[in-house]
């Protein structure tokens, strides 16, 4: 039996609620059924490449621009500690109450870092391919995959893949891409109109103005949902990089961090999306729960975050819950990883060792040490202070 002051459930608020929930016990004043699902992260993503938020007008225009601390490719071929940096990103989902996540980047590491995790999220691997130096061919990416599945083959995680963008994928990619996956019956992600209307460039690659199994990452600059595309918002890296951010909130299904190592998972967004939106809020809240779950055709069953705070205070500030339950299964209990008694503390610390880790072994001279961390500090800055 769960007993609580407040819960919600797909979205729903319901005061006073007695559960009679078999697999969980215990007595909170907020719970969050399932918990929140972060749609879009980059876990191996730890430099924001710029001193000066709010500086550019497209996504293209900042990958072109930005003066990176990091080799991110470089990083990506060290295996190690790119898993290291994926189990890092799993935790924390966790612990700050993310119970579902989706992941681009680095496929093997990424899958890696998940078999090895006691304690951890449900999550879809969405492997970038990219027509850049260090990413995978989509024709790789699906060869893997198919020899990575059964060492995966759990309910807790599901298969795509990620094109990264119109402008730096091949038509020829993203039409195969596309192919496979509606062959497959699977899910493909795309950074959509970031910055920049990409709609109508879309509709003439693929030759329609309908599609289905595409989850449109952004979509700052078009409406999306009338042609078939599934929406996820970031408004973290919206706001750290354009000074703006997606305000239809019917345009969009689902949130994602983008940059959990840096502004934190979806989780501890909450009180700032709350801020942002001028929306009923069950309304926002089934886009924070369960509209993720929908959109990447993952189960809900058995997943539950628990506060010992007011769904008032969860809701205005950045509450961690103290107990998460993962298909039925307990994975944090009072605030630590249930397995392996991870804290988010241990998590920050290790985070900041495994970016100086990567500072030392793939830095790119360009940038100190205590600028890096500067711009870590002033990109959170940023969107702490956005409205």
């Amino acid at each position: 039996m769960i007993e609580a002051e407040a819960a919600v459930i797909h979205g729903k608020i319901i005061y006073d609620a007695r559960l009679p929930i078999e697999w969980a016990e215990g007595t909170y004043k907020t719970i969050v059924m399932p918990g929140f699902s972060d749609g879009h992260m980059h876990p191996q993503v730890i430099d924001t490449g710029f001193s000066q938020p709010y500086s550019y007008s497209n996504s293209y225009e900042w990958i072109e621009q930005r003066v990176m601390a990091i080799d991110e490719a470089s990083v990506r071929r060290d295996e190690s500690l790119s898993s290291r940096l994926a189990f890092l990103t799993y935790l924390r989902s966790i612990l700050e109450g993310s119970t579902l996540i989706s992941v681009t980047g680095a496929f093997v590491p990424n899958v890696k870092a998940w078999n090895l995790a006691l304690d951890k999220p449900r999550i879809v691997f969405l492997p970038t391919t990219m027509r850049r130096s260090g990413w995978m061919a989509p024709q790789e990416i699906f060869s893997v995959s198919e020899k990575l599945r059964n060492s995966i083959n759990d309910s807790l995680a599901r298969l795509g893949i990620f094109v990264h963008s119109l402008k730096y994928s091949s038509q020829r990619d993203i039409k195969y891409s596309y192919s496979m996956i509606e062959a497959k019956k699977g899910i493909m992600g795309l950074h959509l109109s970031e910055g920049i209307s990409e709609l109508n460039i879309l509709q003439r690659i693929m030759n329609s103005n309908r599609f289905n199994r595409i989850i449109a990452v952004h979509c700052l600059n078009d409406k999306v949902k009338p042609y078939g595309l599934t929406c996820i918002s970031c408004p973290g890296t919206n706001v750290i990089l354009y000074n703006k951010v997606k305000r239809d909130i019917y345009d969009i299904d689902s949130f994602g961090s983008d940059w959990p190592h840096i502004i934190g998972t979806i989780a501890s967004h909450i009180h700032i999306i709350n801020r942002i939106f001028n929306v009923p809020i069950e309304t926002l809240l089934f886009r924070l729960t369960t509209g993720g779950y929908i959109v990447h055709g993952m189960s809900t069953q058995g997943d539950l975050i628990g506060f010992d705070e007011s769904l008032d205070r969860v809701l205005k500030s950045n509450v961690q819950p103290i107990d998460v339950y993962i298909a039925g299964r307990k994975t944090v209990e009072e605030k630590q990883t249930f397995l392996t008694g991870y804290t988010l503390e241990d998590v920050e610390r290790e985070t900041k060792k495994a970016i100086d880790a990567a500072l030392d072994l793939h830095g790119t001279g360009y940038i100190s040490r205590n600028e890096l961390f500067w711009r870590i500090r002033r990109a959170r800055e940023a969107f702490l202070s956005f409205h």
